[in-house]
């Protein structure tokens, strides 16, 4: 594999609800990461759609489950029916309560195959704690976001633009792409069973 994060385009995607304005890509692409945000009212999952025809990216990560408890699909082998052994062993919501946002991610991970889209489930919170970010106050005052910015910016060594970053949903995409980088130089975590679902970190 190569492993050089900066020669694919990638999407890594902090994912909300649909009409919400909180679906944050970042984008690199050309050796750059770009952000684009959902405009609050629109759907989330047609810019999501659009940007990946116009760019097409090889992968993309995405803060959101894609897939089910195994009890719902091969139920011999499971018996939680709103947990899946990822979700216990990093301590993610449930698939179940998030419910139809599970519902759209797993669509969208579907139709992004078919288009030959390698589409990843990644967990932004996790990585978080790895690099200490809750000692800087993540996911805190709005403040703390510019503490932050220049770590992501050393850590995954692509340039972006700072004043860009304006949400902590920025934040959560970035940590997408550090997932990235971490998969591609085979320094990332996996957590749960294949045939159940995968997160990486």
């Amino acid at each position: 594999m190569d492993n050089h994060l900066a020669d694919h385009t990638i999407m890594g995607i902090d994912y909300g609800s649909k009409l919400s304005g909180n679906t944050v890509i970042a984008l690199l692409w050309d050796r750059r990461i770009s952000f684009h945000k959902a405009a609050k009212k629109k759907d989330a999952d047609h810019m999501i759609m659009e940007i990946s025809e116009k760019f097409g990216p090889d992968y993309l990560f995405i803060d959101a489950p894609l897939s089910l408890p195994g009890i719902y699909t091969n139920s011999s082998d499971y018996n939680d029916y709103f947990y899946r052994i990822a979700d216990k062993e990093i301590g993610a919501m449930s698939p179940m309560f998030l419910g139809g946002l599970t519902a759209r991610a797993m669509r969208l991970a579907h139709d992004l195959n078919k288009k030959g889209i390698k589409v990843i489930e990644s967990y932004p919170a996790a990585v978080a704690r790895t690099l200490k970010f809750n000692d800087m106050g993540y996911k805190k005052e709005n403040q703390n976001i510019a503490k932050i910015i220049p770590l992501l910016k050393e850590y995954l060594g692509i340039p972006f633009k700072e004043s860009d970053v304006s949400t902590w949903h920025h934040i959560d995409a970035l940590l997408t792409l550090v997932i990235a980088k971490r998969y591609f130089e085979s320094t990332h975590r996996v957590f749960g069973e294949k045939d159940e679902g995968l997160i990486y970190v």
